[in-house]
Formats: structure tokens, sequence, C-alpha cells
């Protein structure tokens, strides 16, 4: 994470991904295992 005191002065965009490399993706505790990735907030001024 940074923190500049000056905005750009031009537009932004966020990309977010995600990646999920299991173990054992074949395993008997994975059955049923939904990975989620919840983004609760994103501001921005």
């Amino acid at each position: 994470m940074r923190t500049v005191g000056q905005a750009p002065d031009y537009p932004m965009q966020m990309m977010v991904a995600v990646f999920d490399f299991p173990a054992h993706p074949a395993a008997a505790d994975h059955v049923g295992h939904v990975p989620a990735f919840v983004v609760e907030r994103v501001s921005g001024t």
C-alpha cells in the first residue's frame, strides 16, 4: 500500500485477481468447499 499527497490528474482503474491453487484438489476434505473472496468497500476521491 502506498499513500501520496497528490492525486493523479488522469482516470485510474483498480483490478483484482484471485487465484486458488489447492494442494490436493481431489481430497475428500475439499468436497463441497467453495472459496470466496469478498470485497466490503472500495473508496477513492
